[in-house]
């Protein structure tokens, strides 16, 4: 069960760019991130794109 979030009118945008293959102790490190991000009581949204450029 998660806690519930409240949000401050003002906040901060944290980018993070990884690969999809990146790992940490052997899970996806996006899971990671999101989960470690929850325990500390940050809130946000994790995108997954794909780009490729030429």
């Amino acid at each position: 069960m998660r806690k519930k979030l409240l949000l401050p009118r003002k906040g901060e945008l944290l980018r993070i760019y990884i690969g999809q293959s990146d790992t940490y102790q052997g899970i996806p490190l996006y899971e990671w991130i999101v989960k470690k991000a929850h325990e500390r009581g940050l809130a946000g949204c994790l995108t997954n794109s794909l780009c490729l450029c030429g």
